[in-house]
């Protein structure tokens, strides 16, 4: 699993091989599908992910790996919603990573959301 860090280099989450998104606790609370970030609970839209940058709607990034530095882009368009997936098996709590170094700001700043405001964001049909 890669680690997930928002701006200020603190762990925020986990993204596992299959693209499911685990909160510290590894609770399961998003998923990748087709280049997008969507909630766990409703598949609300959340934004593009580029590699292992999840950007909110606007294409500002909002958490990044760690070892990847974190990259923005212009607003992207929505995509379809993709099917309420299956609730996946919590993965086995993997060792604390080391935080990184603070990256350079991203082309176009950070996002103004942390990673639970993130997720909070949107709701179905936003």
């Amino acid at each position: 699993m890669i680690a997930l860090f928002g701006r200020d280099c603190g762990l925020v989450a986990w993204l596992h091989d299959s693209g499911n998104i685990f909160d510290q606790d590894l609770v399961f609370v998003a998923l990748v599908r087709g280049g997008n970030v969507f909630k766990a609970s409703d598949v609300a839209w959340l934004g593009p992910v580029d590699y292992t940058t999840l950007m909110d709607r606007t294409g500002l990034p909002v958490a990044f790996g760690n070892g990847y530095p974190p990259k923005g882009r212009l607003a992207p368009l929505q995509p379809v919603q993709p099917l309420r997936p299956l609730k996946p098996l919590r993965p086995l709590r993997p060792l604390l990573p080391l935080t990184p170094l603070p990256p350079p700001v991203p082309l176009g700043g950070w996002s103004t959301l942390d990673f639970d405001q993130y997720l909070r964001s949107y709701g179905p049909g936003s």
